[in-house]
C-alpha cells in the first residue's frame, strides 16, 4: 500500500499581510490610546490623593 503525497504549497502576498497589519493597528490604536489616558487619569488621581493624604497628616501633626 504505497500512498503518494503532494508537497504542501502555501502561496501568499506580502502586501496583503501589511493591509491586515495596517488595518489591525488602525482598529486597536482608539483602544490603546483610550486605555493609555484611563491609567495616566488613574495614576493622576491616586498622586493626588496620596499627596492629599500626606499633607493631611502634616497638618494634623
Amino acid at each position: 500500500m504505497t500512498s503518494a503525497t503532494s508537497p504542501i504549497i502555501l502561496k501568499w502576498d506580502p502586501k496583503s499581510l501589511e493591509i491586515r497589519t495596517l488595518t489591525v493597528e488602525r482598529l486597536l490604536e482608539p483602544l490603546v490610546t483610550q486605555t493609555y489616558n484611563c491609567l495616566c487619569l488613574i495614576f493622576k488621581i491616586i498622586y493626588h490623593v496620596g499627596f492629599y493624604k500626606i499633607l493631611v497628616c502634616e497638618i494634623m501633626e
